[in-house]
């Protein structure tokens, strides 16, 4: 399956307006832009304060979802020229909601939850298809962590 975005660089609600799927949709798009490799995403115990650049209203969008008591926030970072990079830490609240977005777009049965799963799935932005293998496993201490590698645009079949 093939998910569709808009051509520009913002995110227009033409393919799915909520919070989660904005803040997928500004990673990808960011990731894709600047050549990253792969993703990846899990629950950090840093207490640091949050990164320059990152709004405000993440915390409210995020406020009716359930908070894990174990982490105070989850950390995405980016792989890019073989050095990881940190792009952002959202609140923990957001975490279950953000995976299980991931794990949708991957064709993932939501209601198993074994030790590894791995999924594929394409995303069209603009005139480019860009396919994503994800991978998403369980930790020794029972949190969940994903990793999301990326390629560059799928060649298209011609049509004649």
């Amino acid at each position: 399956m093939i998910r569709k975005y808009p051509s520009g660089d913002r995110y227009d609600g033409s393919a799915d307006d909520s919070p989660v799927a904005m803040l997928w949709y500004g990673v990808l798009t960011d990731c894709l832009k600047r050549g990253c490799e792969r993703i990846h995403i899990f629950p950090s115990d840093s207490r640091s304060t949050r990164p320059t650049g990152q709004s405000k209203e993440l915390d409210e969008l995020a406020a009716d979802e359930q908070v894990s008591d174990s982490y105070e926030t989850f950390t995405i970072r980016a792989l890019a020229g073989g050095a990881w990079e940190d792009m952002m830490k959202p609140p923990q609240k957001m975490y279950d909601t953000f995976l299980q977005r991931l794990k949708v777009m991957a064709s993932f049965n939501l209601a198993r939850r074994p030790a590894l799963e791995q999924g594929r799935f394409r995303l069209a932005v603009g005139n480019s298809v860009y396919e994503m293998d994800v991978t998403v496993r369980v930790r020794s201490d029972g949190a969940q962590e994903a990793m999301v590698d990326l390629s560059g645009p799928v060649k298209q079949p011609t049509h004649t």
